[in-house]
Parts: C-alpha cells; sequence; structure tokens
C-alpha cells in the first residue's frame, strides 16, 4: 500500500468519527443523511459507470467497424 493512505485512510475515518460524534444533529438525523449522501455518491458512481460502458461500446463497434471495411476480401 502506498504510504500516502497509511495515514489518509485512517485520518479520514478518525475525521468522520469526531465529525459525527461533534455534531449538533441527533443520531437518527447523522444516520439519515450518511445514508443519503452514501445513496447519491453509489448512484452517481453507477451512472458513471453506465456512461463509460456506452461510451466504450460505441469505440468498440467503430474500431471493428473501421477493421472489417479495410480487411481485404478473402478469396
Amino acid at each position: 500500500m502506498h504510504p500516502f493512505f497509511k495515514g489518509f485512510l485512517p485520518g479520514l475515518f478518525i475525521g468522520a468519527a469526531i465529525g459525527l460524534l461533534l455534531s449538533p444533529h441527533k443520531g437518527k438525523e447523522n444516520r439519515e443523511f450518511v445514508r443519503l449522501r452514501i445513496r447519491e455518491a453509489v448512484d452517481a458512481g453507477r451512472r458513471a459507470a453506465q456512461e463509460q460502458d456506452e461510451h466504450l461500446r460505441t469505440r468498440f463497434r467503430q474500431t471493428i467497424g473501421t477493421i472489417v471495411e479495410k480487411e481485404p476480401p478473402r478469396s
């Protein structure tokens, strides 16, 4: 593991825990907020994956089409 992540990941979790402990909101509100943010992040990731999938499929079809057009006829 890269040394950066050895410090970053624990710091991220410790910071999140302290933020939740010191939050002025109730536990139920915090859990709902975190749940909502995680759901938004997952949805954004799925949308990005879907867009990338469509882009790569289009590029693949274009590439295959170009190869088929350039291929000499077989005897």
